[in-house]
């Protein structure tokens, strides 16, 4: 369905005068920036790739191969994740199979002429069709199909806006919806289909996990305020502003090795392991931070772009940060709701505080619930690990461990700042 998105927003740059409407599922419109958007790479396009020099393979199984070969394509790729030498890693495994990848790792500026072909912005600017955009929270290109509503949306062009609690390749019961869209925009039918109805009164229908309903709104996000949650010395997050205390260290630490990077665990990832997942096991590890509040006493809902501000500091230039919010059920179980990644400039004054914007979500944080905000130095198998010894993927030959601080008080504080949309149970 991607490549039927992507196809028409290279049709959307320059359009057929044919072309009255579209519907465009999961799509994207910047392969660089999907690939180099954090600073590190997106390994999803080694996955693709793998999966891709492998789709034309004679079988007798036909199409039953190709979606085998899809689903089954991270785990031929260990020897190119694992490997300190993301050059020579890949071509070693790719040989000749797939040339675009040699060229991806050796271009890690979206901007980079490479990229022009795969990059359709003017679509943004010019389409003035009736759209509808359908995503998922935990979809690859989510940011991407946000920014598109959200452009179109400020040139006023006609355009609608679905997402889902679906990963990339879990998106379902949309074809009601297309089929509906088509038969109005492009058929020309009235508008008094049952799926039709549903939007009468936005243009934004959502879903919102926590209460797992469907709603719909005027536009995206919705008018917010922010509430400010502090990293507390203990592990502990609320809204109280922490101060230095004799009895509590006012700092946390943790080392990031690239040897046993941090894992991925659910969330934004091109294949069946991705999505909504019990993410307990991060809380274990050595190198994760976690900040944990009491059960809440009322419900928060969150709709929009979370973010943090950490007071960090560490003794290596060349790291890596990954933020996620989950949230920890009444059993103790806890699940992802949006995450964030970004490899810092490793040209940043020391000690200036580290602003990271998380992935947009909707989620009501139950009463009696607890918030999570995870905090590590990595997320190995979705993003190419921090070697901590360059940021070049094209000279990487050692590895390097970093030690992580964060601060929890007086002038130097750490928090996580949630669109709140509505705070209920006062």
């Amino acid at each position: 369905m991607s490549y039927l998105g992507f196809t028409q927003w290279a049709m959307l740059s320059d359009p057929p005068k044919d072309m009255v409407t579209a519907v465009l599922v999961v799509p994207v419109h910047d392969f660089g920036q999907f690939c180099w958007g954090t600073g590190a790479l997106n390994m999803d396009i080694m996955v693709w790739s793998q999966s891709s020099a492998h789709m034309e393979k004679p079988s007798y199984f036909g199409p039953f191969y190709r979606m085998w070969n899809f689903l089954t394509s991270r785990g031929h790729l260990n020897s190119v994740f694992d490997g300190v030498s993301l050059v020579d890693s890949a071509r070693k495994h790719f040989g000749l199979m797939a040339p675009w990848v040699h060229e991806i790792i050796a271009r890690p500026d979206p901007k980079d002429p490479y990229y022009e072909p795969m990059q359709h912005r003017r679509a943004l600017e010019v389409a003035n069709i009736p759209i509808l955009l359908m995503a998922g929270w935990h979809d690859i290109f989510l940011d991407q199909t946000l920014e598109q509503y959200r452009r179109l949306s400020e040139r006023k062009t006609e355009v609608a806006l679905i997402v889902g609690p679906w990963s990339h390749i879990s998106v379902d019961g949309v074809n009601g919806e297309t089929f509906a869209w088509m038969e109005t925009h492009l058929a020309g039918h009235p508008k008094e289909m049952e799926q039709q109805r549903q939007w009468d009164d936005g243009v934004v229908r959502i879903f919102v996990g926590g209460v797992k309903e469907w709603r719909v709104m005027s536009q995206w996000p919705p008018a917010t305020k922010p509430l400010e949650m502090f990293l507390q010395p203990g592990q502990g997050l609320s809204e109280e502003i922490p101060t230095p205390a004799e009895d509590h260290d006012s700092t946390s630490s943790f080392t990031f090795d690239p040897r046993n990077p941090t894992p991925s665990v659910g969330g934004p990832i091109l294949g069946t392991d991705g999505g909504c997942a019990v993410d307990d096991a991060l809380a274990l590890r050595s190198d994760v931070l976690t900040f944990t509040t009491d059960p809440l006493e009322r419900d928060i809902e969150v709709l929009g772009a979370p973010s943090v501000d950490l007071a960090h500091e560490s003794d290596n230039p060349y790291i890596d940060l990954f933020v996620r919010i989950s949230e920890v059920d009444t059993d103790g179980h806890s699940r992802n709701v949006t995450e964030g990644y970004q490899r810092l400039d490793q040209n940043r004054p020391k000690n200036e505080p580290v602003k990271l914007t998380i992935r947009e979500c909707a989620h009501v944080f139950r009463k009696g619930t607890r918030m999570r905000l995870i905090v590590a130095g990595g997320c190995a198998r979705i993003y190419h690990r921090n070697l901590g010894t360059t940021n070049d993927a094209s000279r990487a030959d050692s590895l390097l461990s970093s030690e992580h601080t964060l601060h929890h008080g007086g002038d130097r504080v750490s928090k996580l700042v949630l669109p709140v949309a509505a705070v209920w149970g006062h």
